[in-house]
């Protein structure tokens, strides 16, 4: 299994993804280091993000400059699309900034 060290988030674009990196060690050389996406979560283009772990196990908040606030979990056995837990925009349509 992996700990949490080989975990990251990875938010170049969307969508955000959870990232798993393992580094083989030993006999095989350097060159069979790999990353893949371990979860992945969609967000709606046009705005910028902020993405961290959050303080719960296998959750993940992503802050968006837009005002919206998600809170997401993943599964770090199965990976795939995280689910949803929580949404919220702190910025109402008309505010300008």
């Amino acid at each position: 299994m992996f700990s949490a060290s080989h975990l990251s988030i990875i938010q170049s674009t969307l969508p955000v993804h959870l990232v798993l990196s393992l580094k083989v060690h030993r006999v095989i050389p350097k060159y069979f280091s790999f990353v893949w996406s371990l979860a992945q979560f969609r967000l709606v283009e046009g705005s910028q993000f902020i993405v961290a772990f959050g303080h719960q196990k296998n959750t993940v908040v992503i802050l968006g400059l837009d005002g919206s606030f998600y809170r997401c979990q993943f599964d770090p056995k199965a990976g795939g699309e995280m689910t949803q837990l929580e949404y919220h925009n702190f910025v109402k349509p008309d505010d300008s900034f």
